[in-house]
């Protein structure tokens, strides 16, 4: 339940990437990793009419999952199955609120390198977000 009413919190803020129209991705970024799990950051906004709803997230470098933080000190980030984002909205990934994490890496990800995710956002479809891999 408390997954529910923190996933209805976030439909009502901005939010996602760029299909030329309605959606619109700012800058990605994540730290340096120095083991096989990264945690993702980047501000989606969706600046058509209608609902959007992201309902996957996947890469060729590992598993990619959304994240919530927890509202409550002391309990585990929950994975968020799908994320719906309203007409005007913004969603700004950070570390104590949702973020992507990106586990199974076969290597380490160093500064300076960029990355891209897809985003699964329907109604359109795939959309590509571009990241780079900043200090630790």
């Amino acid at each position: 339940m408390r997954l529910l009413s923190f996933v209805l919190l976030l439909a009502a803020l901005p939010a996602f990437a760029d299909d030329g129209e309605s959606i619109h991705a700012g800058h990605g970024w994540l730290a340096e990793t120095r083991d096989d799990t990264a945690r993702l950051f980047i501000s989606l906004e969706n600046q058509g009419d209608a609902m959007l709803i992201l309902t996957d997230i996947s890469s060729d470098l590992g598993m990619a999952r959304l994240m919530g933080s927890p509202i409550k000190a002391g309990t585990p980030a929950q994975p968020i199955p799908v994320l719906p984002l309203s007409p005007g909205a913004e969603l700004r990934m950070e570390p104590d609120g949702v973020y992507i994490l990106l586990s199974n890496l076969s290597a380490p990800l160093l500064e300076g390198s960029e990355i891209e995710l897809t985003a699964q956002i329907d109604p359109i479809g795939k959309v590509e977000l571009h990241f780079e891999v900043e200090g630790p």
